[in-house]
């Protein structure tokens, strides 16, 4: 079985326009530079949305690790 997922450019957390985050559950990369430091899934057990949860990463709640900021995003 194969998934084809479409993700978006880059977009700079300092510049991400959370109007145009979709409101529902999806996946998405966060970036530092030019590693992959995190992929994650939002709305799993009907609870989340990709907006919330990459307002967490952004602010360096709930599972950000270490790190407390990150660069960059992929989100569909």
């Amino acid at each position: 079985m194969t998934i084809d997922i479409s993700l978006s450019e880059l977009i700079s957390f300092a510049e991400v326009q959370w109007d145009n985050v979709p409101g529902e559950p999806g996946v998405y990369v966060i970036y530092d530079k030019a590693e992959v430091v995190y992929v994650g899934m939002s709305g799993r057990n009907l609870g989340g949305n990709l907006r919330n949860r990459l307002r967490d990463h952004k602010s360096g709640g709930r599972s950000s690790g270490s790190r407390k900021s990150f660069e960059d995003i992929l989100i569909p």
